[in-house]
């Protein structure tokens, strides 16, 4: 059943680009290509046709195609690399907003556990900073989509991009200083600091206003008759134990964020 979805929708895609072609002579675009494709069932009809609106809507809002693009097995397409698929859906597909075809494009291959996330066009990496797509992958899709939450992690994607469009619509797009988040976990260590550094300056302040000194000897405890020690013994109070967690080697085959040719930009991996 898989096998015949993915050669009905190649066979739409061919149809696709003969006619998007003569049409993006005369200037049409590619409504005909759905803003989220579902190729391998992994969220309702219903799902697919809400998150297809929001991201027609984020796209035309933003000028920024904003799609998601979902496969059963990209070698039912040809190819062993999901980032060659992603490439071939932006190219074949002509894919993007304007005359340097703004795109961000989530790329999915179920089989393979594969992800792409790509970024194409000066608004679209404007938007899309090397920082916010390591963000966006590691806090908001990768661990639904590890938990098999298709739909969830699809919703935060769309979410998240309208995020980093209105942010960097206001000039301030999303990267290290200007999370908000990753500001204040760089300010607790500060503030922490701070306040060890006043503790300690209050501390020997206070111990130098006083004016008492320990006795060296305690001669001046003892009788003057002196005393006999009746009794002696050693009684066991308590014990620490110290524990040290071993962390686990787990390995991630993702790859960082990067520039890509063609002035892209994204990152792929495992999910």
């Amino acid at each position: 059943m898989k096998k015949t979805a993915r050669f009905i929708f190649a066979i739409c895609f061919s149809i696709i680009l003969a006619t998007g072609f003569l049409a993006s002579t005369a200037g049409a675009s590619t409504d005909e290509v759905p803003y989220v494709y579902d190729g391998d069932g992994v969220i309702t009809e219903a799902q697919r046709l809400v998150l297809d609106n929001r991201a027609k809507s984020l796209s035309e809002k933003y000028r920024c195609d904003v799609r998601i693009f979902v496969v059963s097995d990209m070698r039912g397409y040809g190819y062993q690399d999901i980032l060659d698929l992603q490439n071939y859906f932006y190219s074949s597909l002509y894919l993007g907003y304007g005359y340097d075809r703004n795109c961000v494009l989530l790329t999915l291959s179920i089989d393979d556990r594969d992800f792409d996330l790509a970024v194409w066009g000066d608004r679209a990496n404007n938007a899309f900073t090397l920082y916010g797509i390591d963000n966006i992958l590691d806090k908001h899709i990768l661990p639904r989509l590890g938990n098999n939450e298709y739909y969830a992690a699809f919703q935060a994607f769309l979410g998240r991009a309208e995020d980093y469009f209105e942010m960097a619509e206001n000039g301030k797009p999303f990267d290290a200083r200007t999370d908000t988040a990753n500001i204040r976990a760089k300010l607790i260590p500060i503030a922490l600091a701070s306040l060890l550094i006043a503790f300690l300056a209050c501390t020997i302040m206070k111990n130098s206003m006083k004016t008492a000194t320990l006795a060296k000897t305690a001669h001046s405890f003892i009788p003057a008759g002196g005393f006999t020690l009746t009794a002696q013994g050693d009684q066991f109070l308590y014990m620490t134990t110290a524990r040290t967690r071993i962390q686990s080697n787990s390995s991630s085959s993702n790859r960082a964020s990067s520039n890509r040719s063609g002035g892209s930009s994204g990152r792929s991996g495992k999910f």
